[in-house]
């Protein structure tokens, strides 16, 4: 049997900054998207270190975030420079947009703008 290393833990941090980030599913009242509203944002030109968590971070005083999740290569792992955020409400889309669009992180100036799926 294998036994887990510092290394190890290092390795699930990783992993779980390339994975999608929701809230509690089981929680479904709270998690109810405005039905036809369009919830979902593009968020574009980002620093390739912001992971999934920062991503969560930067954009959760919009408002609540059901989904949030920064698109990497599968091969390498790496950030491909955008993420995507599903947001409960429609206005907290439209302030996120309104807020962010054009903004500077990491000296980049990002694009948010509503998802084309």
């Amino acid at each position: 049997r294998r036994r887990r290393s510092d290394d190890d833990d290092d390795d699930d941090e990783h992993d779980r900054s390339k994975r999608s980030r929701k809230y509690d599913e089981t929680k479904d009242d709270e998690n109810k998207i405005q039905d036809g509203a369009n919830n979902k944002v593009y968020v574009g030109n980002i620093p390739y270190s912001m992971t999934t968590d920062d991503l969560y971070d930067t954009f959760g005083q919009e408002g609540r975030i059901i989904d949030a999740i920064v698109k990497t290569d599968v091969p390498t792992g790496r950030s491909r420079g955008f993420g995507i955020i599903t947001f409960q409400e429609a206005a907290a889309a439209e302030h996120a947009i309104e807020n962010w669009h054009n903004k500077l992180i990491g000296g980049r100036p990002i694009v948010v703008r509503y998802d084309r799926d």
